[in-house]
């Protein structure tokens, strides 16, 4: 995996789609990293299927300096290709350029300073404003 999956697992990423945006919920388990809608999760907890998956290989990470990565979509949820790489990005974004891992740590082991509008912010994702 990317190094640091196991002790912040989860985390909450929004992805844009259309002119709004979904949030997906982000599992890691060893090299493969899970996603579920926001939605989906929220209504099937624990037991809700993940929709993608992206698989880390980092078998060269040591001589060559290069993690491979895959991706593949497993439930009902399309997400066009630029979305899939959006995701895919952002979830190397995230756990891996300090300024972004903040969030995810916060997440992980200070849920209660976690906001979302700030990952939002940091994306420069506009909220739609009722």
């Amino acid at each position: 995996g990317v190094g640091c999956e196991r002790s912040v697992p989860l985390f909450v990423l929004p992805i844009t789609k259309g002119s709004g945006f979904v949030s997906m919920v982000i599992q890691f388990q060893d090299r493969y990293c899970l996603a579920t809608p926001l939605e989906t999760y929220r209504l099937q907890g624990a037991h809700a299927s993940p929709t993608f998956a992206v698989t880390f290989y980092d078998e060269l990470r040591e001589s060559k300096n290069l993690v491979l990565v895959r991706g593949e979509q497993l439930g009902a949820m399309s997400m066009s290709f630029d979305e899939i790489n959006q995701m895919i990005r952002r979830v190397v974004e995230f756990y891996l350029r300090p300024e972004y891992f903040y969030f995810v740590e916060q997440f992980n082991h200070r849920p209660r300073e976690f906001v979302f509008d700030e990952v939002l912010r940091l994306l420069n994702i506009s909220t739609p404003r009722p």
